[in-house]
């Protein structure tokens, strides 16, 4: 037989989360660096991109043999290219 579980509903656990973050935060933030801020954006960037080239039906260079592709503005890119490219054209992504 299984013990039988307090049920609560997911509004419960985002109301508990929003507080502890609420509590948390102001202690978090202040230890926060410029360059943690920037490595976020770069972050974010880098998702919206990926996000944006499947959306497009571009293959990354590392879904191809080669290593090699195109980014949906044009660009070639490698796999070792693929994070500058990000930096320099496209961190407005996030």
């Amino acid at each position: 037989m299984y013990p039988i579980r307090t049920i609560l509903h997911p509004t419960d656990f985002s109301e508990q989360a929003r507080a502890a973050f609420d509590c948390a935060w102001p202690d978090y933030l202040p230890r926060c660096t410029e360059a943690d801020f920037a490595e976020n954006r770069r972050l974010r960037a880098a998702t919206a991109w990926k996000y944006w080239m499947h959306d497009t039906g571009t293959l990354l260079p590392t879904q191809l043999a080669s290593g090699r592709s195109k980014c949906f503005c044009g660009a070639a890119l490698t796999i070792a290219s693929v994070d500058d490219h990000i930096r320099q054209t496209h961190m407005d992504m996030a």
